[in-house]
């Protein structure tokens, strides 16, 4: 068979396309594919909230950078803070929670990444979450001048544990933390019995 000059340029210009669309779908499954190993939203319940914290112990275990841990760290705080506590709380509250949020988040973030440094970098972490047995010999009651919510605010409280793959090589730890539901993520607002707006004086860090 044979094939003109003009005959030729169209094969070889169809080949090129074929070869360029290709290419354009293998390098966009691999963008999805990077993009979608966590979800934009994480389904309420612990194994939204055991994948949330995926990201965090990745970084940790492949030696990432502090700026980036802190990263991943940031999807735990609440993105518009001053804009949710004016939702559920009255308006002159507002300022003050707004600036005890800020101290109680970067405690918890200094309390996850101290723990976490406990053992050696690089250690890889499982992690596993619950909710807590009530203790009934616990009798600790809310700070007494403590903020109300207007509107119901729904508080989810969770025990997580973090456990070293190889137990030789890391210290486990756990926390017990309050979280609110807020666009597709659990917000941290506080450690252990209530959220930070509530807990009592005698259970607050200096």
């Amino acid at each position: 068979m044979q094939v003109d000059a003009a005959g030729m340029r169209a094969v070889v210009v169809a080949i090129v396309a074929s070869v360029v669309l290709i290419g354009g779908h293998a390098s966009s499954s691999s963008s999805k594919l990077a993009t979608s190993a966590f979800p934009a939203a994480y389904s309420q319940n612990v194994k939204g909230l055991e994948l949330q914290f995926q990201p965090l112990l990745q970084g940790f275990a492949t030696g990432q950078t502090s700026a980036e841990i802190d990263q991943a760290l940031a999807i735990f705080s609440l993105q518009n803070s001053n804009d949710w506590f004016e939702k559920y709380f009255a308006k002159e509250h507002v300022e003050q929670l707004n600036g005890e949020y800020k101290k109680a988040f970067e405690s918890f973030r200094r309390d996850i990444l101290d723990s976490l440094r406990r053992s050696p970098a690089g250690t890889s972490f499982r992690v596993h979450c619950k909710a807590p047995h009530p203790d009934p010999s616990a009798r600790i009651q809310p700070r007494q001048d403590a903020a109300v919510p207007l509107v119901a605010v729904q508080i989810e409280q969770f025990v997580t544990e973090f456990e070293p793959e190889h137990h030789s090589n890391g210290a486990r730890f756990s926390l017990f933390a309050n979280y609110a539901y807020v666009d597709g993520a659990y917000r941290y607002v506080g450690k252990g019995a209530y959220p930070f707006w509530s807990v009592p004086d005698t259970a607050r860090k200096p």
